[in-house]
């Protein structure tokens, strides 16, 4: 005979006992006037009334009622517009900072003042104290400030360093007319860390900058004026100093001559090593190359970076777009930096200070948007595709997904404020260098998710967008590289949607690639992403067929008939002698972009089997190896070098060509740039794996 089944019922919980059973954590029958447990167990039932102190009761009267019975509870109330003031207090003591950052800093305070001396330290509504050994008092917290501040207020034990009362009166009027600027940073953490000999820290020269605990703004007043508190600072930057002085061999000779600045608080971590640094990289690009070319990093983005800096460093404040660009740029110097040879012994300190520095750039672009959406403050138009273009740049070193929604938020910034006037030169630097990062982002996204069957993690989906696609209506449209493009078509095709030839192009001076060729691309990248939705169509209409047909055997023959001698008889009057493109080793980055668009195009249109295209790839390596070692040092030609060396290593298959492809991409990798969410080599291993 089976077993009946029996329910679990479930056990229930009340709070509704009486005050010995809860307090007991027992059950109770919740029996009136007294519960049967505490008779049964021989106890004093406590009863159900609440038995409640109140805040607003008499002191003498709740002291006195706490003394008879200990188990009663006091419960302050507050009202909604007390607790909303409250709430507000709370928001201004913090300033413009986080909670976080403030905890942060009081940490780094604490860690700063000598152990043997008895302190207290408060920001906002955080302290922290110290305790000396042979104190038995304990020290109490400063009450916190209500003024909206980002200093932290320091207090010793020892009464001469207590500060004048005329100083802190002076000071707290200075503080509550002070317009504090979110950039203003506290305490440097990285000079915390090194004093400490924290591993994974690189060593630093710039003791001398250590933020004060006494925070300067404007460097106009200090918090403290009496002695002892300054020979405390001087212990505190010997510390500093020693620790430094440990491990001073692993910075090279470039970051060695960083100075100290007026107003460390408020400049960005490393910010003179860094700009140095970038300066330095594009300054030593290939001579020859560097004269025949104008590159956007040098003319725009780099005077930028330094105006701001030297806003930050006088005025103490700069934009929140002018701020996205430098902190972007520090941040691609710091990776890049990470990345160098000479400064393999940093132990990923260089990689810490450019995340930091991302994060930063990221949290103000977020600022302009919000401004922008809002309506409340509109950025000036190139300062803010500056930006974009900058963090797509910069998100290159973390995952090309972060990169390109920046460059669609930089393709909505151009159609809806840039195509009223492109005619300024620096307008038109700006996009065509929005063009060029686009269409290698596109196509190698659409390159990995067609290879990533199976695979989704770690390959880049590309955002929806309602560009580089074609339509059944634009099917065997802008096919011919003859025409003559017009001034307005020229302007407006940030796409490169047609061909044609156009007098005013900047592509083939900045970058050393033919706009006819970044055509082909951009239309190859197109038809791909329709390629099954027109195929679809055209099962059940003979004209979508037809048309299909005939646009995919022309652009084909583009493809193939595309050389650099017809490219220089077409385009006489537009390449020069002086033009960069006549450089051998951009010609042979030209090639080997060629080629690998033709890898391209018929493994993402005929579906082609790889084993067929290694003849190809072996070409596509050849062209690229003879120029990668020096043109990748070039954050002009990095990208295109990126993308012919992933092309090419995607679709090897014969261990030797695997080699060398890798090799390639190991290279561009290296300098920071790969437009996959995850490293350019782990994808590529992942891609032959699944094969």
């Amino acid at each position: 005979m089976p077993k009946p089944i029996r329910t679990r019922v479930g056990r229930t919980r009340t709070f509704t006992g009486c005050r010995t059973c809860r307090r007991r954590h027992t059950k109770c029958d919740e029996g009136k006037p007294s519960c049967r447990v505490c008779q049964q167990s021989g106890l004093v039932c406590g009863g159900y009334a609440a038995r409640l102190l109140w805040a607003t009761q008499d002191v003498a009267e709740t002291q006195e009622q706490q003394s008879d019975d200990t188990s009663k509870l006091r419960y302050p109330l507050f009202s909604d517009a007390e607790r909303q003031v409250m709430s507000e207090g709370l928001l201004e003591s913090l300033g413009s900072q986080l909670a976080e950052d403030v905890l942060v800093d009081l940490d780094s305070a604490s860690k700063k003042i000598p152990k043997h001396r008895t302190f207290s330290v408060s920001k906002g509504p955080f302290g922290a104290f110290q305790l000396s050994k042979d104190q038995s008092t304990l020290m109490t917290p400063s009450p916190p400030s209500t003024t909206s501040s980002d200093c932290i207020v320091v207090h010793g034990d020892d009464p001469d360093t207590e500060p004048p009362k005329e100083c802190t009166d002076e000071w707290t009027q200075q503080l509550n007319e002070m317009d504090f600027d979110p950039l203003g940073d506290s305490l440097d953490l990285a000079l915390e860390l090194i004093s400490q000999g924290e591993p994974g820290v690189a060593p630093t020269t710039f003791s001398d900058s250590l933020p004060d605990l006494f925070v300067d703004f404007g460097a106009e007043a200090s918090l403290f004026s009496s002695e002892d508190v300054t020979g405390d600072i001087a212990n505190i930057r010997e510390s500093i100093d020693a620790g430094s002085r440990e491990q001073n061999g692993s910075l090279n000779a470039l970051l060695r001559e960083s100075s100290p600045s007026p107003s460390g608080t408020n400049l960005p971590e490393q910010a003179s090593s860094l700009l140095r640094y970038y300066k330095s990289r594009i300054e030593e690009a290939t001579t020859a190359l560097k004269a025949k070319r104008k590159s956007p990093w040098e003319l725009v983005f780099l005077p930028c970076a330094f105006q701001t800096f030297a806003e930050l460093s006088l005025l103490g404040n700069a934009s929140h777009t002018r701020a996205t660009i430098l902190y972007a740029l520090l941040a691609r110097s710091a990776f890049q930096l990470d990345k160098s040879t000479s400064n393999q012994n940093a132990d990923g300190y260089w990689w810490v200070v450019g995340k930091r520095h991302l994060d930063k750039a990221r949290c103000h672009v977020k600022n302009v948007l919000e401004l922008e959406m809002s309506g409340s403050r509109q950025a000036e138009y190139e300062e803010l595709l500056m930006a974009f273009l900058a963090m797509a740049v910069t998100s290159f070193s973390h995952g090309g997904r972060a990169a390109q929604n920046f460059l669609l938020d930089a393709e909505r910034l151009i159609r809806v404020r840039g195509l009223i006037d492109q005619k300024p030169q620096k307008t038109r630097l700006l996009h065509h260098l929005y063009t060029y990062l686009r269409l290698i982002a596109e196509s190698i996204s659409t390159f990995t998710s067609f290879n990533s069957r199976g695979q989704p993690d770690g390959f880049l989906v590309p955002p929806s967008s309602q560009t580089f696609r074609v339509s059944e209506e634009s099917l065997n449209v802008g096919l011919d590289p003859t025409i003559e493009k017009t001034a307005q078509l020229g302007y407006s095709d940030i796409h490169l949607e047609v061909q044609g030839l156009w007098a005013e192009t900047l592509h083939s001076t900045i970058h050393g690639i033919p706009e006819s060729l970044m055509t082909l691309l951009s239309q190859t990248t197109s038809l791909a992403n329709e390629k099954e939705y027109l195929e679809s169509r055209a099962r059940c209409d003979a004209k979508v067929s037809a048309d299909l047909k005939r646009h995919v055997k022309t652009l084909e023959k583009r493809i193939w008939s595309w050389n650099l001698t017809s490219e220089f008889s077409i385009n006489s009057k537009l390449y020069t002698e002086q033009e960069l493109i006549h450089h051998p080793q951009t010609q042979s980055m030209v090639l080997a972009i060629h080629r690998a668009l033709v890898i391209h195009f018929y493994r993402r249109i005929h579906d082609i089997s790889a084993m067929i295209l290694q003849d190809i790839v072996r070409e596509t390596l050849e062209h690229l190896e003879p120029c990668m070692e020096k043109m990748v040092e070039d954050e002009d030609f990095t990208p295109s070098l990126a993308w012919a060396a992933f092309i090419a290593a995607s679709e090897a298959i014969i261990p030797e060509l695997q080699e060398r492809a890798l090799k390639c991409v190991s290279i561009t990798e290296n300098k920071g740039f790969y437009c996959t969410s995850m490293p350019s080599t782990e994808v590529i291993t992942a891609i032959w794996a699944e094969r």
